[in-house]
């Protein structure tokens, strides 16, 4: 049996988009959806609940249209039965919250709030949900993964969704590095898990390794932090 490796630091470099891939990806979303595909725009929807509000893939195909700012006017998610059966809410941004009022106001109008937010092109299945058998128009799992990977290929990103909850998770801990909120957001049982993205090319780790050769670029003779070393300057 062979021993598994073990491994330090954060996530491999493959595991969440950069910057620039981000926004070629989010780019490309948006300029399809102005030629007015309701395909489209449900792929828009789709990336931007992903990355905005880092929902796993199991979540975002059981995302009822009740648990979105379009059926409690909350500018949050209810994450129902997530994985290992834990409920959580996750706070979304403003703009967020106004494009999914806005896309089932125009194309899920017809729906009741038990309804799935994103419906699947393959029409009514039946779907075992929570024990109960029910005649459902949500997307399979394998139908949202594929789905996903296609509009990588498209955008010129390798892409799948996981990936899109791994930068969601980077993002939210870099901007105040607060491991809980992160963990609340993520929906992660422990908070081990959390601090990988902690690990994983955060602000304070990228200032740290940004500044080590800073006192070889300066004019001034710098000590080893960067900060000016005056013991060696003339008196004035």
């Amino acid at each position: 049996m062979t021993k598994r490796r073990k491994q330090r630091g954060g996530l491999r470099p493959d595991k969440w988009l950069s910057i620039e891939e981000e926004k070629r990806l989010r780019n490309h979303v948006d300029k399809c959806a102005e030629g007015g595909s309701v395909r489209a725009v449900v792929n828009r929807m789709i990336i931007m609940i992903l990355l905005d509000a880092g929902l796993r893939a199991s979540e975002l195909v059981m995302l009822r249209i009740a648990d979105t700012p379009a059926g409690h006017g909350k500018d949050a998610i209810w994450v129902d039965y997530g994985k290992g059966a834990v409920d959580r809410v996750v706070d979304i941004p403003r703009a967020l919250s106004r494009e999914i009022r806005r896309f089932v106001r125009l194309y899920r109008k017809s729906a009741k709030p038990g309804s799935a937010l994103i419906a699947s092109e393959a029409g009514y299945r039946r779907l075992k949900d929570h024990g109960i058998v029910e005649r459902s128009c949500r997307l399979t799992y394998n139908a949202l993964y594929y789905r996903v990977r296609r509009i990588g290929q498209a955008a010129g990103v390798r892409l799948y969704p996981h990936k899109c909850r791994h930068t969601f998770a980077m993002k939210t801990y870099n901007v105040a590095e607060d491991t809980f909120f992160t963990q609340d957001q993520l929906g992660h049982r422990s908070v081990e898990t959390t601090r990988e993205y902690a690990r994983t090319n955060s602000a304070s780790r990228r200032y740290q390794v940004e500044r080590m050769n800073a006192p070889l670029s300066c004019d001034n003779r710098q000590d080893s932090v960067g900060k000016l070393d005056v013991s060696k300057q003339g008196n004035p």
